[in-house]
């Protein structure tokens, strides 16, 4: 008998990664955008503004990047410390535009629009022999 669980998350779309954009990249797509900065120098600048938002989270500070996300600091009972990673609401709202995620980038893109049970329901159907155990 197949896990539910396991089975919808087969079945489920997931947005493929289409990459990694780090801070030199960042650096290089707002040079070219005709800043008054080089690549270098913008950085530079990100290095440095990463040193002080570590800093400030050392500090037990909370960091915004307005329109984006919010960074906190925590703790757990036995001491270890995280990170809580809030995303902004605009920016989450404007990742819900459908036409964002396309078939190129989401596997399982035709699963985009169903529930849990109609996944099972599809698994059921195409593996009888292996139907899922409530």
């Amino acid at each position: 008998m197949a896990e539910k669980i396991v089975v919808v998350n087969q079945l489920r779309p997931k947005i493929q990664s289409q990459g990694v954009v780090d801070i030199e990249e960042l650096a290089r797509r707002i040079a070219r955008q005709s800043t008054t900065f080089d690549e270098d120098e913008m950085f530079g600048i990100f290095r440095k503004a990463m040193r002080e938002m570590l800093a400030a989270l050392q500090n037990g500070e909370t960091v915004k990047l307005d329109g984006v996300l919010t960074i906190s600091v925590n703790m757990k009972v036995g001491g270890e410390v995280g990170l809580i990673v809030r995303g902004n609401r605009s920016a989450i709202a404007s990742l819900q535009n459908p036409a964002l995620w396309t078939a190129v980038k989401v596997s399982n893109h035709a699963n985009l629009h169903k529930s849990s049970e109609e996944l099972i329901a599809e698994w059921n159907a195409v593996h009888p022999e292996d139907p899922v155990d409530d």
